[in-house]
């Protein structure tokens, strides 16, 4: 469903016109018999009424009682949960409670999902009813408690405006004996969730993987939605909910900004299973284990990971990193090597170098979790410095391939033959790195959390399948008969199967950008080319009767690819640009305005999805941009993420209690108010026209 820091305004659904009426009638019938209840202070705004409702009218000493938070929204707007998602801001109650007293933390009903261009909020429309226990001291007065709350919120709808409310109500403190009668108000209260449920989960490559057992046979995925408690980890938009051997499979990708490490010290994840029927679970789920014994796992598991990491390896032979390699390596093993003996031997060297090269980073991974951090496959691209090497290495194999220098001559030998053979399998897997093929994610993310020594088998296994191919060239002849005889044509495809490596080093260089910034990219730039520099000098260092100086040159080429490549790594965070906007205040833009020349407010704010996106769609349109720039436009932005109270008070004089608000002053200092949600053709209309004006 759609919302702009909001949503559409549509009518109360039947089953919430019910409850309201119900509430209603239950509240006239009970006001005059029950003092509580009648001394419930309520307050309204336009948007949201708030009131708290006891359970029952009386509470025994040392007993609990709950008291509900009953937040009614006017059609057309919402509140948010405790978890506002990608935009908004929680609901929260502060209580103020008698002496002795004590308030457990609020227990929510489901909320809803709202969705707007890929921000995804969570919160209520119609009605809202958190629920907290109240614990009565063993020792409280008899008689009348007075039990107070301050309510805040945001409330949404084309606008989103803050709200508060103080709250207050009695509830009678009776012997022990005395029972209380249940108020009939709380049983038309959205659901709560009523079972909890504790499925462990894993994070693999950047998600967090969340397995549970389907609640009902006739649960579809399509209708099943978790609700995270946490606040700014995941990525709400890219969750995906599958079934697999009657298991829900919930994969949850974490926010761009969101660091693994950050799952690692929660050790837990808390939130709300909604399977689209009528009961939703409460889901409190640990980390999955990284180590245990092998009591502990499924034999029959490891069988059918292992199946999957070799069938995974198999596949990766295909992926373009990887193919371009492998296949000039079979083709010289068939140009170079008549031996089928040596070929053999060859072809075990490049099968250690492939095992001894996967074991590798499964120790690295098992020794990183064991170390408490939260990594699975891809864990070396989620480092700068790792995909600055890899870039640079794609770099250089494609070189290679493209004829500028060679590597494969010095190490083809009689004597170096077994080095390049354990080179290429070590080679191979470096170049495979980057990349997840078929089944893999499936086996791995099962292998993880499993003891080291099923780690271990399970990359064995995938080091198995991805070694298979050029190993049974090696010890088939049948499979070396069928490759094509060697000739010139080898030269040309060689130089062809370059650009998928330059393709991958382009690739990686712009996940280097994304990882640090665009203020980096020159000086990586600049390494490239200087590393390409080097890679020519050694290629005619290999070619000249007097090599020593071009080995020379191309090692102090190299040395300065690597300081730029380090420079790059630490260069600092870009600089605020002349064009962007100056921070908003009566004063600035009373002194700008004291210049006679145009100015553009913003009034916004980081939980305002119509903000964000008007920001995304107009504001940062070339268009737009450039012609703020040519009428010489100055930009104030007021940003009520946090409350100011200047701002609001300059909302209030446009005639506005929220966000968005943009004006465009003109030179006479007349302002335009665009309406909220932008038009590019709007705005650049009243960009043009407020130098004249």
């Amino acid at each position: 469903m759609a919302s702009s820091c909001a949503s559409s305004p549509v009518g109360l659904p039947n089953v919430f016109r019910s409850i309201v009426f119900c509430l209603v009638l239950g509240a006239l019938a009970l006001w005059g018999s029950c003092p509580a209840l009648a001394d419930a202070a309520s307050t309204m705004t336009p948007a949201v009424q708030a009131t708290l409702i006891p359970e029952r009218a009386l509470v025994t000493r040392g007993q609990s009682i709950d008291m509900v938070v009953s937040i009614r929204i006017a059609p057309g707007w919402h509140v948010y949960w405790s978890n506002p998602g990608d935009i908004g801001l929680p609901t929260e109650v502060e209580w103020s409670l008698p002496s002795g007293w004590r308030a457990d933390p609020l227990r929510w009903p489901t909320p809803e999902r709202f969705v707007a261009d890929r921000m995804v909020s969570f919160g209520y429309r119609s009605l809202a009813t958190p629920i907290a226990s109240l614990q009565a001291p063993l020792r409280a007065p008899i008689g009348a408690a007075r039990v107070r709350a301050r309510l805040t919120y945001l409330a949404c709808s084309d606008r989103c405006v803050p709200g508060e409310a103080d709250l207050s109500t009695s509830v009678e403190v009776a012997a022990p004996q005395t029972l209380g009668t249940p108020t009939p108000l709380t049983a038309a209260a959205p659901a709560l969730p009523r079972r909890t449920i504790a499925p462990t989960f894993i994070l693999q490559d950047r998600t967090v993987i969340l397995s549970v057992a389907q609640p009902a046979a006739q649960t579809s995925p399509a209708n099943v939605y978790f609700f995270p408690a946490q606040a700014n980890i995941f990525d709400y938009a890219g969750e995906s909910v599958s079934l697999a051997h009657g298991r829900l499979i919930i994969s949850l990708p974490l926010a761009s900004g969101a660091a693994p490490s950050a799952i690692s010290r929660l050790g837990h994840i808390d939130g709300v299973l909604a399977t689209g029927a009528s009961e939703a679970l409460s889901v409190m789920a640990p980390m999955g284990r990284s180590r245990g014994s092998e009591r502990d796992f499924d034999w029959r598991g490891l069988e059918t990971a292992a199946l999957f990491a070799f069938v995974g390896g198999l596949i990766l032979n295909l992926m373009p990193c990887v193919f371009p390699v492998l296949s000039m390596k079979a083709l010289n093993l068939v140009q170079s090597s008549a031996n089928s003996e040596h070929r053999r031997i060859e072809g075990v060297l490049y099968l250690l170098g492939v095992l001894a090269c996967f074991l590798g980073l499964a120790a690295t991974m098992i020794a990183l979790r064991q170390a408490g951090a939260s990594i699975g496959w891809g864990f070396q691209l989620q480092s700068p410095p790792v995909v600055a090497s890899f870039a640079l290495l794609m770099l250089l194999v494609g070189l290679n391939m493209s004829g500028v220098f060679d590597v494969g001559a010095t190490v083809q030998g009689s004597t170096r033959a077994a080095v390049g053979a354990f080179g290429a399998g070590a080679l191979a897997v470096a170049v495979a790195a980057p990349c997840t093929a078929p089944f893999m994610a499936t086996a791995l993310g099962w292998a993880i959390a499993q003891p080291a020594i099923i780690v271990l088998a399970v990359f064995a296994s995938l080091a198995l399948g991805f070694a298979l191919p050029l190993t049974s060239v090696c010890f088939l002849p049948a499979l070396s008969r069928a490759l094509p005889r060697p000739g010139p044509w080898m030269e040309r495809f060689r130089e062809v199967l370059a650009f998928p490596m330059y393709g991958a080093a382009a690739w990686l260089t712009w996940v280097f950008t994304l990882q640090t910034h665009i203020d980096g990219l020159p000086l990586f730039l600049s390494a490239a080319v200087t590393l390409s520099m080097a890679a020519w000098l050694f290629g005619r260092a290999q070619r000249s009767r007097k090599p020593l100086s071009w080995s020379v040159s191309a090692l102090a080429a190299m040395l300065a690819a690597l300081g730029m490549t380090y420079a790059a790594l630490n260069s600092p965070p870009p600089r605020n640009s002349a064009f962007d906007a100056q921070p908003w205040s009566g004063a600035a833009q009373q002194r700008l305005l004291g210049t006679h020349a145009p100015v553009f407010v913003e009034f916004t704010a980081a939980w305002c999805v119509t903000c964000q996106v008007n920001d995304a769609a107009v504001l940062s349109d070339p268009a737009v941009r450039a012609a703020l720039q040519k009428e010489r436009v100055a930009y104030l932005r007021a940003d009520l993420t946090s409350f100011n109270g200047q701002m609001f008070t300059e909302l209030a004089a446009h005639g506005r209690a929220g966000v968005p608000l943009y004006l465009v002053y003109g030179a006479s200092g007349r302002a335009v108010t665009l309406p909220q949600i932008l038009d590019k053709a709007a705005v650049l209309s009243a960009i043009n026209s407020a130098r004249a004006s």
